[in-house]
């Protein structure tokens, strides 16, 4: 019994001293000394330390997340556009195929009043999902002819997909995409 109580305060002492010299080290690494050992961050991704937004064209395009606002160069004129989503519903059953979706995007045409109008009518927004399927999202209301100077637009754009990752993309005259907003709809 006088063993086992011995080996049980050894045990505990060990611990203890390992503990504190643990907590003698030092506290977490600065963030900067974590990049410098990882690597730089790839450049098509927005910067982390920065306030900055990604900049998107169809011979350039960019990449974000819901929540993190691109702006697409169209022509003359500047559309800053931010996604939210996808929303679904609570009910949804774990693993479904099918799942509809929505997805909200507010759109800001950065001219001053006066300035470039930005042409939507050929706008199209749509998901290429993990299985390289490609889904039609629809705006609704639908997308007016133009978003003048200065003016703001929040649309609902909706379909139906299948959980996973995906990537939503605008394709400011129907041509190649602009932007992409990397997502996950999780289902379980």
């Amino acid at each position: 019994m006088m063993r086992r109580i011995v080996k049980t305060a050894g045990l505990l002492s060990a611990m203890v001293a390992m503990t504190i010299a643990l907590g003698a080290c030092g506290g977490a690494q600065s963030s900067a000394s974590i990049a410098n050992s990882i690597g730089d961050m790839p450049s098509y991704l927005p910067s982390a330390r920065s306030a900055s937004i990604a900049h998107g064209s169809a011979d350039k395009p960019a990449l974000s997340y819901p929540g993190s606002p691109v702006l697409v160069s169209v022509g003359k004129a500047q559309l800053k556009i931010d996604i939210a989503g996808p929303e679904y519903p609570s009910d949804t059953k774990e693993e479904a195929t099918d799942i509809p979706s929505v997805f909200t995007a507010t759109l800001t045409n950065t001219a001053a009043p006066g300035g470039a109008d930005v042409p939507l009518s050929a706008s199209v927004f749509d998901i290429l999902d993990n299985a390289g399927a490609t889904h039609a999202l629809i705006p609704t209301p639908g997308l007016p002819k133009k978003l003048a100077a200065g003016q703001q637009l929040t649309i609902k754009l909706r379909t139906s997909l299948p959980g996973g990752e995906g990537l939503l993309r605008f394709h400011p005259d129907g041509g190649p995409s602009a932007a992409g907003w990397d997502y996950v709809l999780e289902d379980d």
